[in-house]
């Protein structure tokens, strides 16, 4: 992944409330947070609050 697009995506990441999803054949499970952080951006990482 270009490393500017990866700076730009992170970017739009502002303070709100987020829905966080996941998908594992054909379950779908999602939950919300209201905090999340760059952990890491090699490689891409995010923390959210559960």
């Amino acid at each position: 992944m270009d490393p500017a697009i990866k700076k730009q995506a992170l970017r739009l990441f502002t303070y709100g409330l987020y829905a966080i999803a996941c998908a594992d054949d054909s379950d779908v499970n999602a939950f919300t947070a209201n905090w999340l952080t760059q952990v890491s951006f090699e490689p891409p990482l995010l923390a959210v609050s559960v």
